[in-house]
C-alpha cells in the first residue's frame, strides 16, 4: 500500500506525474497538487485501486490524454477533488474500470469532463457511479476469493436486441420467436 499525505508537490514531469500499477493500491490524502505533467497526472492500470480525495488535478495532460486515467478493472474512490483546466480530458475511464465520483469539482478541461470508453472484446464493461455520498464501510478493496462484482454490466448484445426490438413493436404485436 502506497500512501502520499497532503502537501506534496507533483508537477511538470515529462509524461506522468504517478502511475499505480500491477495491481497496486495508492492513496492520496487531502492537499497534494498534481499540476503541468505532461501526459497524465495519474494512471491507474492492471488492477490498481485508488483512493483520491480532496487533492487538486489541474493542468495536466495532453489533447488526447486526461487528467486522471482509470484503465484494465482498476477501481477508484474519488472524492472532494478539484479536476481542472486539463488540455484534454478531466476523467477518462476504459477497458473495464470502476469508478466511484462523490462532491469533486471537474471543469475547464478542453474535452470532455468524463470520458468512458466502453467494456474491451472480452466482455468487460466501465462503470461509472455518481455518488451523493460514500460510505466510508466502502471503500474499494481487492475482492476477496469467491466474492461477487456487483459493478452494472451491459447486456449482451443479443439482450439489447431483444429489449430494442420489444419497445419498437405494436402493442398487438410480439417479437419473433428467436428473439425471445
Amino acid at each position: 500500500h502506497w500512501h502520499a499525505s497532503a502537501k506534496n508537490t507533483i508537477s511538470d514531469n515529462g509524461t506522468l506525474g504517478v502511475r499505480v500499477s500491477g495491481a497496486s493500491d495508492a492513496s492520496f490524502a487531502g492537499g497534494n497538487v498534481l499540476r503541468g505533467n505532461a501526459v497524465e497526472a495519474l494512471l491507474v492500470d492492471e488492477a490498481s485501486i485508488l483512493a483520491l480525495t480532496n487533492n487538486e488535478v489541474v493542468g495536466n495532460g495532453t489533447r488526447l490524454s486526461a487528467q486522471l486515467a482509470v484503465t484494465g478493472e482498476s477501481q477508484a474512490v474519488l472524492e472532494g477533488n478539484v479536476i481542472a483546466d486539463g488540455r484534454g480530458f478531466g476523467l477518462k475511464l476504459q477497458s473495464g474500470s470502476a469508478v466511484y465520483v462523490q462532491s469533486n469539482r471537474i471543469q475547464g478541461n478542453r474535452s470532455a469532463g468524463i470520458c468512458i470508453i466502453g467494456g474491451d472484446e472480452g466482455g468487460s464493461d466501465t462503470a461509472l457511479k455518481l455518488q451523493s455520498h460514500i460510505k466510508k464501510s466502502s471503500r474499494l478493496s481487492t475482492p476477496k476469493e469467491g466474492a461477487t462484482d456487483d459493478r452494472p454490466r451491459r447486456p449482451k448484445q443479443d439482450d439489447r436486441l431483444r429489449q430494442t426490438t420489444a419497445r419498437s413493436l405494436p402493442t398487438s404485436q410480439t417479437p419473433p420467436q428467436s428473439l425471445t
